[in-house]
């Protein structure tokens, strides 16, 4: 969660400039798609524990 944050909070930094709001639209999408496979991994893991 720790480098989510680092990520996050520069990127407002980039609000001002269009390439700074293209690069926040691809940081976060890239965030959400890594969230998501790693709650999918943990949900398998967890599914093959019981």
């Amino acid at each position: 969660m720790a480098i989510m944050r680092a990520l996050v909070f520069p990127s407002r930094l980039f609000l001002t400039c269009p390439h700074g709001t293209i690069f926040i639209n691809e940081t976060s999408r890239a965030l959400y798609e890594f969230q998501r496979r790693r709650e999918e991994i943990t949900q398998t893991s967890l599914d093959e524990a019981d």
